[in-house]
């Protein structure tokens, strides 16, 4: 029969090949509930370096469903006396089934770094999840006959095959009702799950049949709470709870827990929530409570507390508790414009300007035409101008805007007289006809295709804007409406770049060479676009001498540890993801020693990379032309 073996050969000194090694495979035992993932490990006791290993570990498919299988700590972590083996295979479905296997070999190249002895080495970690009717007990054992061919359960200890011994684990499956993985008894005993009825069944897992239950929710009355002593669930007492808060009101009113002003038996907060009651702040308090008892203020009569009327929208606008309505009522404030609101909070406020701070309101003076508002603004045309909110740049004393209604032009609709633009410079007329530029523009009357508030004529002659190949547009909104005119982002028309000789085109496609060298074309990173340029190869010939062997493993190794150079990347990346990384040496491996896919095109025979062109090859030593 063909077994699947791993072997180190290694020259040996005398003595050690005349000396026979032990070692020991074991299997942890585990204690779960049927239903809750279980993890078990595979330690390894052995008494010189392992050199390499490889077993299977079967399982009863019947009670146990293999989850998962990782590597053990100590192979991977070098702190805890662990290496990273070279070469590790774990296989959790074999051919045939039943559990797992696993090859490992810690060392492929030297200086050979081994797992030193030791005891308890974490090598392999095994999750399964238990079938839910599991019970009892089941054992998780190693297996040389799983798998096609068969692997042997073998240990290589100083270039020998050692068969070691083994102990399966045991899987012990334990009554636990809850699924918390600890016994029911014990949950009971410790005080983690009640038991209110004493059956010895944990009471989130239900309780014994024929108990009295008077509101019929399984849980017995012995185990419901009874406040006032009559032997009856509170639960089963509704008509006596009435915030159906599960404690009785007598019983909630007697512990402090609610308050009863009027002394009716029935809590405040029940009568406020079922609306027997008004409770506007919210209190806890009924409304007609806090007034009678002087813990409110209520200076309309209303019976509404003065803090609620204020919250709901009355006014008191100057925040003293008191009703602006009752202050103007009493005469202690007044309320020019009869608004509710108190002249001074209108004034203070700035609700209502006073700009001839004379107490009064402007808008109770415009009103009573005392003053004059041409523009309807609420504030006196004089105060309007000389606190600058209006403009009046004619200085006729009416504010521009009343002007502007009365005809005076305002082209641009900003609420200045064009004139006074023009005047003081802050508007243009570059072609000084009488209208502003932008209104120009805004008409339509001249073109302003950058958005600069200069007409395109006026920018053009003045060489505030480039035009560079003549056609009355500026390059720049040339650019902006076919961005590919530009596509090195310098502002300048491509097309003028190669007319006036500052760029090149190589592969004379119309497009900049420093465009297509940005857009990908020059994957070797040399300045010169890739279809200029570019050497044939043969994929997975590392070492360029047109053999595919384990020198071009080795190769590409030395080059990822920065121990060599390559001079044709494409070459040495075998498995084409255009990375060149370990994944290469090991596709390298597979296909010249396990069967794996050979290296794609160019293979066996030289070519180009016709998939991607990512790392570039610059030069190939023999035989490619």
């Amino acid at each position: 029969m063909t077994r699947l073996l791993v072997i180190l050969f290694c020259t040996l000194p005398s003595l050690l090949l005349a000396q026979t090694f032990g070692a020991d495979l074991r299997l942890t035992n585990v204690t779960t509930s049927p239903g809750l993932p279980l993890t078990t490990r595979v330690l390894l006791d052995h008494d010189v370096d392992c050199e390499a290993f490889s077993f299977g570990v079967t399982h009863d498919e019947s009670l146990l469903t293999l989850s998962s299988v990782e590597r053990g700590i100590h192979l991977e972590n070098a702190t805890l006396g662990g290496v990273t083996p070279d070469y590790l295979m774990l296989e959790s479905q074999p051919i045939g089934g039943g559990g797992f296997i696993v090859g490992c070999l810690f060392d492929l190249t030297p200086p050979i770094t081994d797992l030193v002895a030791g005891t308890s080495r974490e090598l392999i970690i095994a999750t399964y999840i238990p079938n839910p009717t599991a019970s009892g007990s089941t054992t998780i054992d190693f297996s040389g006959a799983l798998h096609v061919p068969p692997v042997d359960v073998l240990v290589i200890l100083a270039g020998q095959e050692i068969t070691p011994t083994m102990t399966s684990g045991t899987v012990t499956f334990i009554t636990d009702c809850n699924v918390n993985g600890v016994p029911d008894s014990e949950d009971i005993a410790t005080g983690t799950s009640p038991d209110c009825d004493l059956d010895g069944i944990p009471d989130e897992c239900g309780f014994s049949q024929g108990a009295a239950d008077c509101d019929g929710d399984g849980v017995p009355d012995s185990c419901e709470s009874d406040c006032n002593l009559d032997l009856i669930p509170d639960d089963c007492q509704p008509a006596l709870d009435c915030d159906n808060d599960g404690l009785l009101d007598i019983c909630a009113i007697s512990d402090g827990l609610a308050s009863d002003c009027d002394l009716d038996g029935v809590p405040d907060g029940c009568e406020i929530a079922q609306a027997q009651e008004l409770d506007c702040d919210l209190d806890g308090v009924p409304d007609v409570c806090s007034i009678d008892l002087g813990l409110v203020s209520d200076c309309n009569q209303d019976l509404v507390p003065d803090s609620c009327n204020i919250q709901a929208g009355a006014s008191d606008c100057d925040i003293n508790g008191i009703l602006d309505s009752c202050q103007i009522v009493a005469g202690n404030s007044f309320d020019c414009d009869s608004d509710g609101l108190l002249d001074t909070c209108a004034i203070d406020q700035g609700i209502s300007s006073d700009c001839d701070l004379d107490a009064i309101p402007d808008d109770c003076e415009i009103a009573q035409s005392v003053e004059l508002d041409c523009d309807l603004d609420g504030v006196i045309d004089g105060c309007a101008i000389s606190q600058g909110i209006v403009f009046d740049c004619d200085q006729d004393l009416i504010p521009d805007s009343c002007n502007i209604q009365a005809g005076a032009i305002d082209c641009d609709l900003n609420g200045v007289l064009d004139t006074c633009q023009l005047a003081s410079g802050s508007a243009s007329d570059c072609d000084q006809d009488g209208s502003l530029d932008s209104c120009e523009i805004n008409t339509g009357n001249v073109l302003d295709c950058d958005s600069d508030g200069v007409p395109d004529p006026c920018a053009i002659s003045s060489g505030i804007v480039s035009d560079c190949d003549f056609n009355t547009i500026p390059d720049e909104c040339s650019i902006t409406a076919d961005p590919t005119l530009d596509c090195d982002l310098d502002g300048g028309l491509d097309v003028c770049q190669l007319n006036n000789g500052t760029a090149e085109d190589c592969n004379l496609n119309g497009v900049l060479d420093s465009c297509d060298i940005t857009g990908g074309l020059d994957q070797d990173q040399n300045g010169v676009p890739d279809d200029c340029q570019n050497a044939d190869f043969i994929r997975g010939d590392c070492s360029a001498n047109m053999s595919f062997n384990i020198a071009d493993a080795i190769l590409s190794l030395n080059y990822l540890f920065g121990q060599t150079t390559v001079e044709c990347l494409d070459a040495c990346d075998v498995n084409d993801d255009e990375v060149l990384n370990i994944a290469d040496a090991v596709f390298t491996l597979a296909a010249l020693f396990s069967g794996g896919p050979m290296p794609t095109a160019p293979f066996p025979n030289c070519g180009e990379d016709l998939v991607g062109s990512g790392l570039g090859c610059d030069v190939f030593n023999l035989g490619c032309p």
